[in-house]
C-alpha cells in the first residue's frame, strides 16, 4: 500500500489549560510527535504566531532537542500581518534567527562526532566500514538514556554487510580523504566501545 506523506501541523498542540495557549502538555506532545515519526513521517509545520507566539518554543523542546536533525523537516512562517514597518520585520526575523542559533547550539552540544556524512572516507576502506552511518548512530545514541536503544540494533544490522568499527586496521586512508580532517580512527574506537563492548554481536554468514 502506498504511504502518503502527511505533515504535522502545530497550530493546535495539546495544552493543560484551555485558557492558556502556552501551557503545553509536553508528555503528550512528545508522544504524538514520536508516534508520527515512528510511522515514517518527517514533516512538521509551525508558525511564529501559533499558540500565542509560543509555538516555536514548544516545537524546539518537544522535537528539536529530542531527535537528530536528519530525522525531521521543520518549516515555520513569518507573520506578515504583524508587520507594520521594516523595523517590525527586522525585529521578528532576528527573534527567529535567535531561535535558530539556539537550535544550532543544542545540536552541536549533542553531536560528539561532527561528521557531515560526505562518505569520502569510505572509498577504498579495506574493511568496508560504514563510517558515516556508525558516526550518525553514535551521535544519536549519545542523546538518549538507558541501556538499550534502537541505534544498537541498527548498528548490529549494518555490521552484517559492512565491517564493524573494531575491524579498523588503522591504515589512515579515511583520515586522508576526510575534508574535515576528523580523527576518524579515534572516533571508531569510541563507536566500538559504545556498541560492541559486552554485547551479543551478530556474525556475518
Amino acid at each position: 500500500m502506498e504511504k502518503y506523506q502527511f505533515g504535522y501541523g502545530c497550530m493546535r498542540l495539546p495544552v493543560t489549560n484551555a485558557d492558556d495557549p502556552a501551557s503545553f502538555d509536553y508528555p503528550l506532545i512528545e508522544k504524538l510527535f514520536d508516534t508520527y515519526m515512528d510511522q515514517g513521517f518527517t514533516y512538521f509545520d509551525a508558525a511564529y504566531t501559533y499558540h500565542g507566539y509560543h509555538c516555536e518554543e514548544a516545537v524546539k523542546k518537544a522535537l528539536v532537542e529530542r531527535h537528530p536533525r536528519d530525522r525531521f523537516e521543520l518549516a515555520t512562517k513569518l507573520p506578515l500581518r504583524d508587520f507594520k514597518d521594516a523595523e517590525d520585520m527586522e525585529r521578528i526575523f532576528n527573534e527567529q534567527l535567535a531561535i535558530i542559533d539556539q537550535v544550532r547550539e543544542i545540536i552541536e552540544k549533542n553531536t560528539p562526532i561532527p561528521c557531515t556524512a560526505c562518505s569520502y572516507c569510505t572509498h577504498g576502506c579495506p574493511k568496508q566500514i560504514a563510517i558515516p552511518q556508525y558516526f550518525a548512530l553514535y551521535n544519536s545514541i549519545s542523546r538518549t538514556t538507558g541501556s538499550f536503544s534502537s541505534q544498537a540494533v541498527y548498528y548490529n544490522n549494518i555490521s552484517l554487510k559492512h565491517g564493524k568499527a573494531s575491524d579498523c586496521i588503522g591504515c589512515g586512508q579515511c583520515e586522508k580523504a576526510c575534508p574535515q580532517h576528523l580523527p576518524i580512527r579515534d572516533y571508531l574506537q569510541d563507536v566500538a566501545a559504545k556498541f560492541e563492548a559486552g554485547s551479543s554481536f551478530p556474525t556475518k554468514k
